[in-house]
């Protein structure tokens, strides 16, 4: 695993790229152009933060929406590490 992405682990699988079932994903580093196309293209104020979590670990918005709160937690733990 490369310095610039994360491995997160869900407490469960979920159908997520295509279908496939999952509890891994790998989220990417974040630029500041990421959070600009989040904020440009997020489709209310509300869900800026989920678009741009979605764009990071390559996953659609609907995909993002499955994930339960407690492993959505490990995303947004994930996304922080990356600030610090």
């Amino acid at each position: 695993m490369s310095e610039n992405t994360k491995k997160i682990k869900f407490s469960r699988k979920y159908a997520l790229n295509g279908g496939l079932m999952t509890d891994t994903i790998t989220m990417r580093e974040p630029t500041v152009g990421d959070e600009i196309n989040a904020q440009e293209s997020a489709p209310k104020d509300s869900l800026i933060q989920i678009t741009l979590f979605a764009n990071l670990c390559d996953l659609t918005l609907e995909e993002l929406r499955q994930i339960s709160s407690k492993d959505g937690q490990k995303i947004a733990e994930a996304y922080n590490s990356f600030l610090e």
